[in-house]
């Protein structure tokens, strides 16, 4: 596995497309008013509390110091901007990391195409979604959790420490995080095997996750656990039809593209170590669920962007070595 590369080493091309993407955002940030969902999050941060009837408080909570403020829309869409950069920085950094025998920056450059060529990601990139936020903790437990699948690293405290810090934030996201949780602890203990729950760190993770998260279960508790129960219905949806879910399939194509079999082969060919095709659990455990509860006719495009998004760095490196097998062809043929 490649050493973690600093984030913001990155190569010239890559920043233009970020600086591209970027500025995109901010013209459509500063020139759109509020969606309707962007309205309703904003009005959780006009009246704080602990939770909230459909989600948990976490999207309300960090625009509050703007809303108070009455800033105007153009001034709370920098968030959700620099949000969807951080994430697009952790894949190209996650790319690097995963890929062997290519160039310094090809699979990096890569991964980032792939997100700034994903429709989708770019709504959550101007709106403050729960999503936006996942997205990019998603992303984030993604690289700690590489981290900590090397042995060397799993005995350090702060690393541990970090991990129960981002899945409370997760969770303080939106209920979904529960997903990428379970990736989380599947991918570790394929790494370490019974060991890992025999070592305390692994536990201080999850009560520091747990404290992050109480807001939520004593809001819940005050209001009988209301909101649990319209997240259990409305995942549950109605009678479970295939239609729905080829319904689903098409959408997700049409929303992010045809990355999984390009990930596939990234993951088969282009990676340093065989551990890391683990962090696959990141997309497979959130889409198969979502896949399954679209059959009722619930399940929405946006739910699997932090599948998608965990995705992106093994596109990038199937996508960087079919190139490099194009280049070799194309040598051999003009030689």
């Amino acid at each position: 596995m490649q050493p973690a590369p600093s984030l913001f080493n990155l190569a010239p091309r890559t920043w233009v497309l970020l600086a591209v993407a970027c500025a995109v955002h901010f013209v459509l940030g500063a020139s759109l008013g509020l969606s309707v969902d962007e309205a309703h999050y904003a009005l959780y941060a006009a009246h704080p509390d602990w939770s909230y009837f459909d989600h948990p408080p976490l999207v309300g909570w960090v625009q509050w110091p703007l809303v108070a403020l009455d800033a105007p829309t153009w001034l709370l869409r920098p968030l959700p901007q620099t949000l969807w950069l951080g994430t697009a920085l952790q894949v190209h950094g996650l790319a690097e990391r995963l890929q062997v025998g290519l160039p310094r920056g090809v699979a990096g450059w890569w991964a980032t195409a792939v997100l700034a060529l994903t429709p989708l990601l770019h709504v959550l990139g101007i709106g403050l979604l729960p999503d936006t936020l996942l997205v990019f903790w998603s992303a984030a437990l993604v690289w700690l959790t590489l981290n900590l699948m090397d042995t060397a690293t799993a005995r350090s405290p702060g690393h541990w420490l970090g991990l129960g810090l981002l899945l409370g934030l997760a969770g303080l996201s939106k209920y979904t995080a529960i997903f990428a949780a379970v990736a989380v602890a599947l991918c570790l203990l394929r790494a370490h095997g019974p060991s890992l729950v025999r070592s305390p760190w692994p536990w201080v993770a999850v009560l520091v996750a747990l404290v992050l998260v109480l807001p939520v279960g004593v809001w819940n508790h005050a209001n009988h656990w209301i909101s649990f129960t319209y997240q259990a219905q409305h995942g549950a949806g109605g009678g479970w039809q295939g239609v729905h879910l080829l319904r689903f399939l098409l959408v997700q194509l049409l929303a992010y593209g045809p990355l999984l079999l390009v990930a596939w082969a990234g993951s088969r060919q282009g990676v340093a170590a065989p551990g890391a095709r683990s962090l696959l659990l990141f997309f497979a455990v959130p889409f198969s669920v979502m896949a399954a509860l679209s059959g009722g006719g619930t399940s929405l495009p946006h739910w699997t962007a932090p599948a998608w998004v965990a995705l992106a760095p093994l596109a990038g490196v199937g996508l960087a070595r079919a190139w490099q097998r194009y280049c070799v062809i194309v040598t051999e043929m003009s030689d």
